[in-house]
């Protein structure tokens, strides 16, 4: 029994599969190397575009704020002015109705002017922040023109030099410009030179009077006894505004007869 004979493998017995030898895979074509695109600025985005009531901080939310009119240009000698990135809001598009004079457009009544100050209403309000100049000098002998508060705020009114500081306001922070402050306090070159009780609110006239020897201001007809004097060099109205204020120019039809000798500024030095 020992010796006897193993069972012979039944043929259904599976035999073990063949390895087959796969193909090598083809290995893909080489793709072309991509060109490198030129890289690009950032474009700027000129406007044109007439706002009222601006607000800094709320931008175009303030109540105040209308959008009267904004067009999109592409080419800056289309545009009324350049919109950076801490200005108003401007959206794409446009819409239907006349198109404004020239007199909107703040470059052809603005010799200089901060980036973030707005200027509308034919160019006779200023609202935003920071400082903007007449665009020509006071040359007159004696010249006299009004500003009402529309808005308070921290607001400066009176003259400078082309080389002022316009994005610091309310003025008065160099020796380039000579201000009366919201605060009542007329300042020049970062010093306070007099300071009143009764500073002018919102809804008030402030009159400016200058014949090349003293600067005077006026409070609804009344004179401040606080003359600035000693103003060298070449000046030019001036108008700063921020923290909500907005302020308008009165160049002629005043709300109070000018002093004796003073005269409006001349059509060709129209301030705005």
């Amino acid at each position: 029994m020992a010796n006897a004979a193993k069972p012979a493998k039944s043929e259904t017995e599976k035999k073990p599969k063949e390895k087959k030898e796969r193909a090598p895979k083809e290995k893909p074509a080489e793709r072309p190397p991509l060109k490198k695109r030129p890289k690009k600025r950032h474009g700027r985005l000129y406007a044109k575009a007439v706002f009222t009531g601006y607000k800094r901080g709320l931008r175009n939310q303030h109540e105040n704020t209308a959008l009267l009119k904004v067009e999109g240009c592409i080419k800056k000698r289309d545009s009324w002015f350049y919109v950076g990135k801490h200005c108003v809001y401007v959206y794409k598009g446009s819409s239907s109705g006349e198109e404004p004079n020239s007199s909107h457009r703040s470059h052809s009544h603005t010799e200089r002017g901060c980036h973030e100050v707005v200027i509308v209403k034919n160019g006779q309000r200023i609202c935003g922040s920071g400082g903007a100049l007449a665009s020509a000098p006071l040359v007159q002998s004696k010249a006299y023109f009004e500003v009402k508060i529309q808005q308070s705020g921290v607001w400066g009114v009176g003259l400078a030099t082309r080389n002022t500081d316009l994005n610091r306001s309310p003025g008065g922070h160099d020796a380039e410009s000579w201000v009366l402050c919201w605060d009542g306090v007329f300042r020049h070159n970062n010093t306070e030179l007099h300071k009143i009780q009764d500073s002018a609110q919102e809804g008030d006239i402030l009159g400016v009077s200058y014949d090349h020897i003293e600067l005077n201001f006026y409070v609804n007809g009344r004179r401040m006894d606080s003359p600035i004097s000693g103003i060298r060099g070449t000046v030019y109205p001036a108008l700063y505004v921020d923290d909500g204020a907005i302020l308008d120019i009165v160049l002629d039809n005043f709300h109070h007869s000018p002093p004796g000798g003073f005269d409006k500024i001349m059509l060709e030095q129209s301030l705005l």
